[in-house]
């Protein structure tokens, strides 16, 4: 052996040596695809879970106005699509930096075997992907345009679905399919457009890729070079790693183009305007712990909850299987409680001689109303005006809104408080403003406890009865006994089949007005809070099942130590409370006890009940919302859970295969094949 002779030339003369190189080299990228394939899941995993929280905590502090703008269709469609859009990019993220990098690689190597004929290649592949960045912001519209008509769509087909049965009664059915059609035909317009665009996308990548090493090899040939394998099977390679490069291309810019919309989509939601903790009722327990989180205004039936009960409810709602208990639905009427040192500089202070400690509930000098929405209903696009709602439904409809003005109201623990008043006087209004629902424009306002708030729409789950009042809370289990008997709910209960296991419908739909009222307030009771707001809780109640509940729950020495603030039209039930409160015009204008307020006679509660009148029989009269429901009640509760969908097991049959086939058709089976 020559002594002399390079040493590096033996390893690349051996053949079994550069065989093994190369599957050396296989073997590393193998490890090196699984690691980065590992890394990038995770990464998309961390980046969903951030994004999907951030927008449930964004739903939590929605301002009233922006609550309107988001509705839960359009916050399904963020969590469901966008997100997902997002995480598409996130695969070709890494492609964006390495693809010029191994552009420049490639006409450099080919630079050396072709010379100056990589210039036409190089010109042409340049060019045409200058083309294609071009269509990019064009299918980067019409994704954008896509979205918004989903959002509509997702958003009719909502409306449908909760009011399918008011669409029967009224046979709006070919209306509705109407709507429903043209929402369709509306985002099929749209996305035959972005297909459109995106066939001329993969037609001049497709170009790209024939012309690009057609025209280089010509170019060399015209210029008199000599083609030997030596040189243009080496170029081929690195030329097929150009087309490689380009045949990416497409789906990096679709995916890029809708993670872009959909980033700003999400963007524009995070940004989007919350209720100030400054504008809102501050919530103080007697243990220090505040919330300063405010409801929106799609609040229902409320407890304010530690963050310990919290995250324990958020457990068990991600684990149920039903799609009506998704957390957003559920959870977001709930307000996370955090530490406040607020409590000792309220406690130091004193009130017209009560001392705040001794309070519930202080409104001094408090101002609130209810967001103005005339702004975003007067930019209705073509695209909105495909939505079931009347069309009556002007920019004006919110113009008028109501406020509650110069409130000042101590309440002490303990005590029953009844708000009253006429149709429209403020009285819910009220009551709203105590949960955090309207904003706070004036004066100081503070709740001392944990609060329930039961609103005249009762909030009710898909669940079981059990689930309903607790929640998914086991510390609510040992009251759930004592409050169904406070709200005459065992009779009812008795009527089930399978009892607290028995299943209620979306929204309460087998339950009677009156059960439903009660159920929420059982709700309220089973989880203890400090202070009860109620908002005529009685009024879907028949005389009889109202003073029942009344006494049993309301006055019964089980709320001895709780505060209840309740909004009533039963005018004959105010020498039962503590104190009375009169509103009018959104204003208090009369408060003190039921004796005190009717001394005065020109006072406006010796005025209302100078008009009330006590219907003497409806007290024998039962529960008529109650017997109506009680046969279908029996029926409906046959089955503990709601009934599964048929499913067939076994192996598939013929059937199914012909159904497929007549589905897609024989030519997309054909190509399917092939």
């Amino acid at each position: 052996m020559d002594p002399t002779y390079p040493k590096y030339k033996l390893f690349v003369d051996n053949g079994w040596a550069l065989a093994f190189l190369m599957f050396g080299m296989q073997v590393l990228y193998a490890v090196g695809m699984i690691i980065s394939r590992s890394t990038v899941k995770v990464v998309q995993t961390r980046i969903k879970a951030a994004l999907v929280d951030a927008i449930y905590r964004k739903n939590l502090n929605l301002s009233a106005k922006s609550t309107r703008q988001y509705s839960a269709g359009k916050i399904n469609t963020l969590v469901g699509s966008d997100t997902v859009a997002i995480l598409g990019f996130i695969d070709s993220v890494n492609q964006i930096w390495t693809m010029p990098l191994q552009l420049i690689l490639v006409l450099y190597f080919v630079s050396t075997l072709l010379g100056i004929s990589t210039l036409v290649g190089a010109g042409i592949f340049i060019s045409l992907s200058i083309l294609t960045a071009l269509l990019s912001p064009l299918l980067g519209k019409q994704a954008k345009d896509y979205m918004k008509a989903m959002d509509v769509r997702t958003s009719i087909l909502r409306e449908f679905l909760y009011g399918i049965k008011t669409i029967k009664y009224h046979a709006l059915e070919e209306y509705s399919q109407e709507k429903i059609q043209a929402a369709r035909d509306k985002q099929i317009e749209i996305l035959y457009k972005f297909v459109f665009i995106f066939v001329l996308l993969i037609t001049t990548i497709i170009f790209q890729q024939g012309l690009t090493p057609a025209l280089t090899f010509v170019t060399f040939g015209a210029l008199g070079n000599q083609m030997t394998p030596s040189t243009i099977f080496p170029a081929l390679s690195f030329l097929s790693t150009l087309i490689s490069i380009s045949g990416v291309i497409p789906s990096i810019i679709s995916s890029f183009v809708q993670s872009i919309v959909s980033y700003k989509r999400v963007c524009e939601f995070l940004l989007a305007e919350e209720l100030d903790p400054e504008d809102s009722i501050k919530f103080i327990s007697v243990s220090g712990i505040s919330s300063s989180t405010p409801l929106n205004d799609s609040v229902n039936d409320v407890i304010l909850i530690s963050s310990e009960e919290k995250a324990k409810m958020e457990d068990k709602l991600g684990q149920a299987e039903n799609e009506s208990k998704k957390i957003h639905l559920s959870v977001s009427q709930y307000v996370e409680t955090v530490q406040n040192n607020q409590l000792d500089q309220f406690a130091k202070k004193s009130l017209n001689g009560i001392e705040t400690s001794n309070l519930s509930v202080l409104l001094e000098n408090a101002s609130f109303t209810w967001e103005s929405f005339a702004k975003d209903t007067a930019d209705v696009k073509d695209l909105n005006s495909l939505s079931l709602s009347s069309k009556e439904k002007s920019s004006k409809l919110y113009e008028d809104v109501f406020t509650l003005e110069n409130l000042f109201l101590p309440i002490k623990r303990g005590s029953l408080i009844a708000v009253v008043g006429a149709t429209g006087s403020g009285k819910s209004s009220l009551l709203a403003a105590l949960a955090g629902v309207m904003r706070k424009t004036a004066g100081k306002a503070s709740i001392f406890g944990n609060v329930a708030y039961c609103s005249q729409e009762p909030w009710i789950i898909s669940g079981t009865v059990e689930e309903n009042i607790t929640l998914y809370d086991d510390a609510a289990l040992p009251l759930i006994q004592t409050a169904l008997e406070a709200c005459a709910l065992i009779k009812d209960l008795n009527l089930f089949k399978n009892g607290l296991q028995t299943q209620i419908g979306e929204k309460g739909i087998n339950l009677s007005g009156g059960q439903k009222a009660r159920l929420a307030l059982a709700r309220a009771i089973a989880k203890n809070p400090d202070v009860f707001i109620l908002d005529d809780p009685l009024s879907a109640l028949d005389a009889h099942v109202s003073k029942s509940v009344f006494d049993g729950a309301i006055k019964s020495p089980l709320m001895k130590d709780k505060t209840i603030v309740i909004a009533t039209h039963l005018l004959h039930l105010l020498p039962e409370v503590d104190q009375v409160v009169v509103m009018d015009a959104g204003k208090i204008v009369q408060k003190g006890s039921f004796s005190e307020l009717m001394v005065n006679a020109n006072g406006k509660l010796f005025h209302i009940m100078r008009d009330y009148h006590l219907d003497d029989k409806d007290e024998e009269k039962p529960d008529s919302s109650s017997k109506k429901n009680q046969e279908s009640l029996k029926i409906e509760s046959g089955t503990t859970k709601t009934n599964l969908e048929d499913r067939e097991t076994g192996s598939v049959t013929l059937n199914t295969y012909k159904s497929y086939v007549k589905s897609i058709g024989a030519i997309g089976v054909g190509m399917q094949l092939l």
